[in-house]
């Protein structure tokens, strides 16, 4: 797995930030409740049950990407869920194990969520690459099975995503509030064959920064 990390100095270092960085047996409800607050200025939180944000306050940590960064590689194992809070990132693909070939077939703005693979242990479907300094949510596999488990049962299988799995990965805000993050289609996919084999169709944010290039 390839994942280098930007030097946390390179993002400013707000109180909510140092609220994420204490291990989750240290935050106090006061910090709970600084956490939430920034979490509410993003739409997509605003969707989530209460309790379940709640939760996602207590055990989610901060993570800073600088420009160019990988994340994780197409065919690693994930170990973590992550969601946008700033900036974007290029969602790459390859046809082959030669990552250098790989094709930019969107891009995650705010609000948008993503690696729910460690749900079932499944490689990873894509190559994230930082596009520019973002600001990421992220939460570790065993607590994210943990709250998936409590809130929607038994994880879905990779083959047949839910609702409830679409509304943990999905930006629910326009794409036009993204449209600094577009970026040009590599080719034509009329029957979202590229979408679907990357598990990004259903994706509403993926899907509507597809479209808005044909």
């Amino acid at each position: 797995m390839v994942a280098a990390r930007a030097s946390l100095s390179s993002c400013p270092p707000a109180e909510w930030i140092c609220c994420l960085d204490k291990r989750p047996s240290e935050r106090s409800g006061e910090d709970v409740d600084i956490i939430l607050t920034r979490l509410r200025e993003v739409k997509t939180f605003q969707r989530f049950p209460p309790p379940l944000l709640l939760q996602i306050c207590a055990c989610a940590f901060y993570e800073c990407l600088e420009k160019g960064i990988t994340l994780f590689r197409q065919g690693d194992i994930g170990t973590s869920w992550y969601a946008v809070l700033s900036g974007s990132l290029d969602v790459k693909v390859s046809e082959t194990a030669n990552h250098q070939d790989a094709v930019t077939i969107c891009t995650l703005g705010i609000g948008t969520a993503f690696g729910e693979s460690i749900l079932d242990n499944t490689p990873r479907h894509a190559t994230i690459v930082s596009r520019e300094t973002s600001e990421l949510l992220r939460i570790e596999q065993r607590e994210f099975k943990s709250l998936w488990e409590s809130y929607f049962g038994p994880p879905p299988s990779s083959s047949s995503p839910s609702l409830l799995l679409r509304l943990l990965r999905c930006s629910l805000a326009p794409a036009t509030t993204y449209s600094s993050t577009r970026v040009a289609r590599p080719y034509r996919d009329p029957d979202h064959r590229v979408l679907r084999k990357h598990g990004l169709f259903g994706n509403d944010f993926a899907e509507e920064q597809w479209h808005t290039q044909t």
